[in-house]
């Protein structure tokens, strides 16, 4: 079981609690219906900046439009929830965009750690 959580770690990058924040906060988006765009927009609303820069409009050609940065939020945001590696902050204000006045979940067993490497014992003579 450690070896193989061990693998999983290592193929895709995340640890057991990456993977239980991603699918905690996935459970309440899925339970409300509602879609990443709106979610992002509901995040906007409330002055949560899911990106480090919104462009302006553009000036030049090649400049990402309005529009471009709505796809841009929704992928951040995306992201953000899939690495799991959200803060507690970031995830209660979801849950106040989504319309939470309570939250309760239950969470997975993690798994053991692993086992101490053992020290050579000395032969007894």
């Amino acid at each position: 079981m450690v070896m193989e959580e061990t693998k999983k770690k290592r193929r895709t990058g995340k640890t057991f609690w990456h993977r239980e924040a991603t699918n905690i906060l996935k459970s309440a988006i899925e339970r409300k219906g509602v879609a990443n765009k709106v979610l992002a927009d509901l995040l906007e609303q409330r002055g949560v900046q899911i990106e480090s820069k919104k462009p302006k409009e553009p000036k030049e050609p090649g400049e990402p439009t309005s529009e471009e940065y709505e796809d841009a939020a929704v992928r951040a945001l995306r992201n953000k929830v899939n690495r799991g590696s959200f803060s507690f902050i970031f995830y209660l204000q979801c849950l106040h965009a989504l319309g939470y006045s309570e939250s309760e979940f239950k969470l997975t067993q993690p798994p053991p750690p692993p086992p101490k490497p053992q020290e050579p014992q000395e032969p007894k003579q």
